[in-house]
């Protein structure tokens, strides 16, 4: 089972109820611009009152779009009752309660798709993670962290969708997984997501975010095995904390 796979159809399911009432109001907009029209304009009146084409036409027309409208409320009451209790349950299977992006769960089944024969090689891998949630719980309380999770959490889903996975490994931790990667690539993302901290931490009523994250590129270090990625990326940020502590 793909998690992205499923996460991806979660998102098709919010649009596929948007487009069936989108496509209901036109339908029943349509009808209702046609019948003004035809009891404001006396001559499209008497033209379509005169012409049995024309009658036929019409008689046509509004039954195929009563069809649709039919077909359409019979879509939206049988499947969007179907597709809300399966993003209920793949919520709570695939997502992060809190944040609504990919979960531990989620991390788990991404490590054993690169367990079965993926190709390896190209693979890059990053931790993530959000140095002063502690302070900000200790300091503004619960809510406050919780919020700067969520926020962060949104920021770093949005950028990560044009890159490749990321997900909420528990705690103040996140992955990041992309595929065809190369220093470059991951440096840039480094960069927009470094950008859009920076952003949100200008703006009033904030609580600012700091975060540090550490990546490996396995083109360069050439692990057979995923577990050993991503183990080398944590070993990576915990050295760099110890050189940031040592630095103090």
């Amino acid at each position: 089972m793909n998690p992205i796979k499923e996460i991806q159809k979660q998102k098709y399911a919010d649009s596929f109820k948007a487009l069936k009432i989108i496509q209901l109001i036109l339908m029943i907009l349509v009808i209702i611009v046609y019948i003004v029209l035809f009891m404001s304009v006396p001559d499209m009146r008497n033209y379509v009152e005169h012409s049995d084409l024309l009658k036929v036409t019409n008689i046509s027309l509004f039954v195929l779009i009563l069809i649709g409208i039919l077909v359409t409320i019979f879509d939206l009451s049988k499947y969007v009752p179907v597709l809300t209790e399966y993003e209920e349950q793949k919520n709570k299977s695939y997502l992060d309660a809190l944040t609504g992006i990919p979960n531990r769960f989620s991390c788990d089944l991404v490590f054993e798709m690169y367990g079965e024969d993926r190709k390896l090689s190209n693979v890059a891998c990053a931790v993530i993670i959000i140095n002063n949630l502690i302070d900000i719980n200790r300091e503004k309380g619960r809510i406050a962290g919780n919020q700067a999770l969520v926020d962060f959490s949104w920021m770093l889903e949005d950028i990560s969708d044009n890159y490749g996975f990321a997900g909420r490994n528990g705690g103040n931790e996140f992955l990041l997984i992309v595929e065809n990667c190369d220093d470059l690539k991951m440096k840039e993302f480094f960069q927009k997501l470094d950008k859009r901290v920076y952003e949100y931490n200008m703006q009033p009523g904030k609580d600012s975010i700091e975060i540090s994250y550490a990546y490996v590129i396995n083109s360069t270090f050439h692990a057979s095995k995923f577990s050993d990625i991503i183990a080398e990326a944590y070993r990576k940020i915990k050295e760099n904390k110890k050189k940031q502590a040592k630095a103090q």
